[in-house]
């Protein structure tokens, strides 16, 4: 059984999945990734993959649409991890 991970510590996996697209002293976790990023939407549709796959979890569209910090990733990935 694997060991649940902390808020701190999704948030860092999330970061290092996120740094091809953006430069790690732009995380800031509540940053928007569109609009203050500039990560377009081919690059944010990258990025929910790789959420998906680096956390073996499934993100239906509807619900992806509503991933747009990485607050909100790790608000997301935390009601199913």
């Amino acid at each position: 059984m694997s060991k649940k991970l902390t808020r701190e510590e999704t948030e860092n996996q999330l970061i290092e999945l996120f740094k091809e697209k953006i430069n790690k002293n732009q995380a800031d976790k509540s940053a928007l990734l569109v609009a203050d990023l500039r990560i377009d939407s081919l690059d944010q549709f990258e990025i929910i993959l790789k959420i998906e796959k680096n956390f073996k979890v499934y993100i239906p569209d509807e619900e992806a649409e509503e991933i747009y910090t990485i607050k909100s990733a790790a608000d997301w990935l935390e009601g199913r991890l």
